[in-house]
């Protein structure tokens, strides 16, 4: 998310990332303060550090690369809002608890797949995670808003009676776009 936010600054005004995880969110909220100024210049005067400890140029270089991203942040508007957050991503209460007014009109999520990540909170005991996460989803967004969901799969699978405004995939990872409006009819 933070690389969206840096690479798509000029369309964004918020930014959140949740998980039901305490150890991911604390992650997402190092990595979602490089969306500051404050941010990208701790994280440079960082490098900078590790350049001298270690004596190793690549540091110095990446801390060169924070300044200028710091620079294009100023440039493309300024600091985004951005927030790292406890919740269950089945928990459509605790969803909202956390969204911003208005909701947001955009949902990018990476499904879990098994290896070093499994579906966490409260996993819906019909073995449809995916269709439960979309119900919640849909019950805190609007109706314009898309969801866009990635996983290592040869498809992101939600049935035939779901359409989709995009599928694709790149490498190993197959992805799927709707639109909530869509998607609350079937979900």
């Amino acid at each position: 998310m933070t690389v969206v936010g840096l690479l798509r600054r000029e369309r964004l005004r918020y930014v959140l990332a949740t998980d039901v995880a305490p150890a991911a969110v604390a992650l997402a909220g190092r990595n979602l303060a490089l969306l500051t100024s404050a941010g990208l210049d701790a994280r440079a005067r960082e490098l900078r550090r590790r350049e001298v400890e270690h004596g190793k140029p690549g540091y110095g270089e990446a801390a060169d690369a924070a300044d200028r991203l710091a620079g294009q942040l100023r440039t493309a508007g300024g600091d985004i809002t951005a927030v790292a957050g406890l919740a269950d991503v089945f928990n459509p209460t605790a969803l909202a608890a956390l969204l911003p007014a208005p909701a947001p009109d955009l949902v990018l999520t990476d499904l879990p797949y098994d290896r070093q990540t499994s579906w966490q909170g409260s996993v819906p005991s019909d073995g449809e995670p995916l269709r439960a996460m979309i119900r919640a989803l849909c019950g805190v967004l609007d109706d314009h808003a898309v969801i866009a969901v990635t996983t290592e799969a040869r498809k992101v699978s939600l049935g035939p009676d779901v359409r989709a405004l995009q599928r694709f995939r790149v490498g190993t990872r197959a992805a799927f776009i709707g639109r909530v409006g869509q998607l609350r009819a079937v979900a």
